[in-house]
């Protein structure tokens, strides 16, 4: 019998080495947008710093608000969302 991994909180993200999911994606990004391009190097450390800002930013507000933000300016709802009013209508009455 193989040994389990079990996190240590119920609610942690996803990890890839020591970094959370959400703060590899720019570096992946951009280090694949930068093949592309021929500046792989210059495109890896925008994604880097770009990873840090977020992260800064992240620490700052509480659980979930980016998919807050991001549901209030464009509407896309996440999959657990069941019913979603319209983010576009300010007052419900």
């Amino acid at each position: 019998m193989s040994a389990i991994n079990i996190p240590q909180y119920v609610d942690d993200p996803p990890h890839l080495l020591f970094w959370q999911a959400d703060e590899v994606a720019p570096i992946g990004i951009g280090l694949v947008l930068g093949m592309f391009t021929g500046y792989a190097a210059v495109f890896t450390i925008g994604g880097i710093l770009l990873t840090r800002w977020y992260r800064k930013y992240r620490d700052d507000h509480p659980d979930g608000f980016m998919a807050h933000m991001i549901y209030w300016g464009t509407g896309i709802a996440g999959a657990k969302a069941r019913t979603v009013p319209n983010p576009f209508i300010r007052e419900f009455n």
